[in-house]
């Protein structure tokens, strides 16, 4: 080991150390390079993945803003049209109310109206047979003041002329009360209908002023119609409604459950108790069928067009919900008859 040739060994051996060293330390460096660069590249290759996703994303995202303001603004333009439709809606609505009204308050007029011609008509027989009597009783006593003025009156001829006088009088006297009553019925009755103020009434009284107003409509046919109520049933209400209630329950009685018969009978009873008034109606008429039960109250709605406008029962459920606050229901069986039956708060 300590011949030349080791020595030389040694010195080779020292002298390529370093170099060995530097060369594995550089195929280190390489190889850990190589591996930063794979891992760099490898990296790169991500990033600009996510890059492209992230794009995209925005890409998606502002399309989808796109959509999103084109909605909002596709959203608010159905909403000015969907406003413009309810204007337009309410502005059609409130004009078919007021032609409602309109018409109801037309059928009112029109069936006060009827009862006016109805009225009158029948006060011209009393009146009539009034003015007959009073003028056969005029032309009577002028034959007697000229045989009075001649002395000619015998004793006979006086009692004739007292008998006819009596006779007379009396036959005005009972026509012109029948003209009075029917007068004062139909006054109280239209003035109600047309002022629909609210006042204290006795209801069966009223109720028998409504019935006698309807007589010219009633004699058409012969019906029994009884008034079931309390003597002292007292109200403080609208008679104006319950007027209305009554004359259309009574006519639509005539017009459609009575239609074709000649008599019937029909009930109007009432009863008070602790905080509300049980009102029922009753006809012995062809009833109502199963299937036009559901549409009676309905506007407009009849069987027959030529007797009516379909406003009778409308009004008369108006006037019950609205104008009184109450509830009213039909019960009916065609054959048998119908009943309204109608409930409203003290």
């Amino acid at each position: 080991y300590r011949s030349t040739m080791a020595w030389i060994s040694y010195a080779v051996f020292f002298a390529s150390a370093p170099f060995a060293f530097v060369r594995v330390r550089t195929r280190q460096l390489e190889a850990e390079k190589r591996k930063l660069e794979a891992r760099v590249a490898e990296r790169t290759v991500v990033i600009e993945n996510q890059k492209e996703e992230i794009l995209a994303s925005n890409e998606l995202l502002e399309h989808q803003k796109e959509e999103l303001i084109q909605q909002k603004e596709e959203v608010t333009s159905a909403n000015e049209e969907l406003e413009r439709q309810k204007e337009e809606l309410q502005v059609a609505l409130d004009h078919l109310r007021e032609t409602q009204e309109q018409l109801i308050q037309a059928e009112k007029l029109a069936s006060l109206g009827g009862l006016v011609a109805g009225v009158a008509h029948e006060i011209n027989t009393p009146v009539g047979i009034s003015v007959t009597a009073a003028s056969s009783l005029a032309e009577e006593t002028n034959q007697m003041a000229e045989k009075y003025k001649q002395n000619k009156i015998s004793r006979s001829e006086f009692k004739d002329y007292l008998n006819t006088a009596n006779q007379s009088a009396q036959l005005i006297l009972s026509n012109m009360e029948k003209a009075a009553t029917m007068i004062q019925s139909f006054k109280q009755v239209s003035v109600d209908q047309s002022t629909e103020q609210k006042r204290r009434f006795n209801l069966k009284e009223y109720s028998e002023d409504v019935i006698r107003s309807l007589y010219p409509k009633l004699k058409e046919k012969k019906l029994d119609i009884r008034i079931d109520m309390d003597e002292d049933l007292v109200l403080d209400s609208y008679p104006g409604a319950f007027s209305q209630i009554i004359t259309n329950l009574v006519l639509n009685s005539l017009v459609h459950g009575f239609d074709g018969n000649s008599e019937g009978a029909i009930k109007l009873s009432a009863v008070s108790q602790k905080s509300s008034l049980q009102l029922e109606y009753w006809d012995n008429g062809k009833g109502i069928p199963v299937k036009l039960m559901d549409k009676i109250f309905d506007p407009f709605f009849t069987t027959d067009k030529k007797a009516g406008t379909g406003l009778g029962l409308h009004i008369v459920y108006n006037l019950v919900i609205q104008k009184l606050n109450g509830s009213i229901t039909c019960d009916s069986k065609e054959g048998e008859g119908t009943t309204f039956r109608i409930e409203l708060p003290l």
